[in-house]
């Protein structure tokens, strides 16, 4: 398999390459200009020259909206799973699946549900996460396997706005670069009231030409819900040093690693009648293997211009056993297998004339992976479902040109080829070997307007995609492709900063994947329209308040079409003909609104708005105190076309105590006031919220002392 692999992988890049009539490129060095999330006042700038460096830094953004978050925060943001973490600190909307570390959960960004965060591309270290050809969810993204305290940066680019990133990069891009080499040791216990127990260690050296970084974490957690304890270890060695007089090699090998018990979900009447802890069968849950080695080399080639590259290679399996309905409410447990091996590369060149910044690059990804899926009773396979033999190759070129006319106004444009190709074969059906080869060309525009000292303006139009929902068992399937545009205004003063954006994504080919059954629907074609804003306002030197709020008008464009109509190129697990009927008895999760579904209808699964504001000040000159509120709208879930979610807000209430000798304590009430709250709900079953909970850690780090 992985001979027939890569010779399809070496056609599509070559063509990729072609196509682009240039030689290699791909990530280009730091600009400074960032919408961050944080206290400092920011100046903005038109377009920041390029500073011709081997330093690992960030692309520069696109003229949308940004959000940036340094690993410091992410470090002391108290959560319980790295999707809780990016919803606290980045102030976005998260539906926690709680089956399982990092299945269904999911990351939601202006609109687009996520399945399984796959409208989202998480990129660590120049390594995308997201799976394709996944049959549990194409674009399957783990963010467990994103270690807090190794992260140095991270960054939300809204839209597909950045020509560097291709598949998956619809509703946006999670950039994230974990530290090459650390100053001494650093650790933390961690705990919650629950009987959570947990830690880290992150330790290393630092000199003129090299460095290292060694981190560790691990926890174990028993959780709320009756069946849902789990064990979680993270490991990560990096390090770099220096080629040559201005050149840089650096690389990194991480291991995650989980297993867990899953409580199941929760039906609608049992949620009402606050019967929330029980689980559906003790012996759902599964467990999960994640190997990654990546290494880059950087180099200035003169005054004017930067080469890097970067390659990777992965290794991942995992098992999940979980009941899901298949057909009504009845409840079946499923067994899913997915064993993988995965390499890629991408390489860039930057070019800084006079006439502005030119950007080259080519990329490419094999996956070769094989998927099963089992009809079980206490995870003993009874009936076999699926056993596909996938592969996917993808090439891809791409080119970026930036510039600034005057002091005021800068423009940045560009484009990318991504040649995809997909094959599948499944034993079952008969093992006939099926693939497909498709091209898609995506340009990219923004411009940025600096009005005043402290106030810019800025535009942009892109197109983007990703791999459609069950295109592992029909590779024919048409991506979701997209048209996004934004408009918006940044400010930044002295005591102030605020960011609003205004933005519409037009999308083709939808398919909505239930979270709960996983069933494929085809609803044509919608669009994502709406307002997001973000501000910090900074009150008497030592409190501040924040506000971060999306309102997302998302509805259905094109006629309703139901995937059963495809026959037996459905994908995977065939779609039932009608919603899962569900009375709603008017409780405290539901009300009626008779929402059927079709053309002008809105798109299951999406919240009306989601809004996060809170407090900070410090006490005594040393003691931090935070109270937070995130709120919720209404949305119609997937699965249930007559039901409309009631909204909610949940308070959490957070401190910081410095102990002395470099140790700090971080401390947590979430969920001040108990609010009894659905994270997710489809097809008439519910993940709950947790309720009241206290969390604690003891972080220790010598160098701030």
């Amino acid at each position: 398999m992985w001979r027939d692999i890569s010779k399809r992988a070496t056609l599509v890049v070559a063509l990729a390459g072609i196509a682009a009539f240039q030689p290699l490129a791909a990530q280009e060095p730091v600009d400074t200009t960032k919408q961050a999330v944080d206290t400092t006042k920011k100046q903005p700038v038109v377009l920041e020259p390029l500073e011709v460096t081997a330093a690992r830094e960030h692309a520069a953004p696109p003229p949308v909206a940004t959000i940036d978050l340094t690993g410091s925060v992410l470090e002391h943001t108290p959560s319980d799973s790295p999707y809780d973490m990016f919803r606290r600190a980045a102030a976005v909307e998260v539906h926690e699946q709680g089956q399982g570390p990092g299945f269904a959960s999911d990351v939601v960004v202006r609109g687009f549900t996520s399945d399984h965060s796959g409208d989202v591309l998480l990129v660590v270290d120049g390594v995308p996460v997201n799976l394709p050809i996944n049959g549990h969810g194409e674009g399957y993204s783990d963010w467990n396997s994103l270690q807090s305290e190794a992260v140095s940066s991270l960054r939300l680019i809204h839209g597909p706005a950045s020509p560097l990133y291709g598949d998956f990069a619809l509703a946006g891009v999670v950039e994230a670069f974990t530290s090459a080499d650390a100053e001494g040791t650093s650790m933390a216990v961690t705990g919650s009231s629950y009987g959570d127990v947990g830690g880290w260690l992150r330790t290393g050296r630092r000199e003129d030409n090299g460095g290292s970084m060694l981190a560790v974490s691990g926890e174990r957690s028993e959780g709320w819900r009756d069946n849902s304890h789990y064990w979680l270890v993270n490991s990560l060695l990096r390090g770099w040093k220096r080629a040559g007089s201005a050149g840089r090699i650096e690389g990194g090998l991480g291991v995650y690693a989980t297993g867990w018990n899953s409580p199941g979900f929760v039906s609608v009447a049992d949620y009402n009648a606050d019967n929330l802890k029980q689980a559906t069968d003790p012996t759902d849950g599964g467990e999960a293997l994640r190997i990654v080695a990546h290494g880059r080399y950087a180099t200035p080639l003169g005054t004017r211009t930067a080469f890097e590259t970067t390659a990777w290679a992965f290794s991942s399996r995992w098992d999940l056993y979980l009941n899901i309905p298949e057909t009504g409410e009845a409840l079946q447990q499923t067994g899913e297998k997915d064993r993988r091996l995965a390499a890629g590369a991408q390489s860039s060149i930057v070019w800084t004339p006079t006439a502005g910044e030119f950007t080259f690059g080519v990329a490419g990804r094999i996956d070769g992976a094989e998927y099963q899926r089992d009809q079980t009773t206490g995870r003993v396979p009874v009936a076999a479902e699926d056993n596909v033999e996938a592969d996917y190759a993808s090439g891809s070129s791409f080119a970026r040109y930036r510039r600034t006319f005057g002091t005021k106004f800068g423009v940045d444009i560009g484009a990318r080829l991504d040649v995809l190709h997909y094959g599948s074969r499944n034993w079952i059906d008969g093992g006939a070997f099926e693939e497909h080869t498709r091209a898609i060309v995506s340009p990219k525009a923004g411009v940025r307007y600096l009005v005043g000292e402290n106030t810019s303006l800025l535009a942009s139009l892109s197109h983007g995609f990703r791999g459609a929902p069950g295109v592992i068992e029909d590779v024919g399937r048409a991506p979701l492709q997209a048209w996004a545009s934004e408009v918006g205004v940044d400010w930044h003063g002295d005591r102030a900063d605020v960011q609003v954006s205004a933005f519409r994504t037009d999308v083709s080919n939808e398919r909505i994947v239930d979270p709960v059954t996983l069933e494929i629907t085809s609803a044509g074609t919608s669009v994502r329209q709406g307002f997001d804003g973000r501000a910090r306002v900074r009150l008497f030197g030592v409190t501040s308040l924040t506000f971060a709020g999306t309102w997302t008008d998302s509805h259905l464009t094109g006629e309703f079409a139901d995937a059963h109509l495809e026959g037996a190129l459905a994908g995977v697990r065939a779609p039932i003909d009608t919603a899962i009927p569900v009375q709603c008895d008017r409780g405290p999760v539901c009300l009626s609104n008779h929402d059927e579904g079709g053309q002008g209808k809105e798109v299951p699964g999406v919240a009306k708005y989601t809004v996060q504001a809170g407090i900070n000040t410090v006490l005594a000159s040393k003691y931090l105190v935070a109270l937070n509120a995130r709120a919720l709208g209404p949305y119609t879930p997937i699965g249930e076309p007559d039901i409309r979610t009631q909204p909610y807000i949940v308070f959490d209430l957070s401190g910081q105590v410095p102990l002395g000798a470099g140790l700090q304590l971080d401390l947590a009430i979430q969920n001040l006031f108990d609010t009894k709250y659905p994270e997710i709900r489809a097809s008439g079953f519910i993940n709950p919220g947790p309720p009241l909970t206290l969390r604690a850690a003891f972080n220790w780090s010598p160098s701030t002392n």
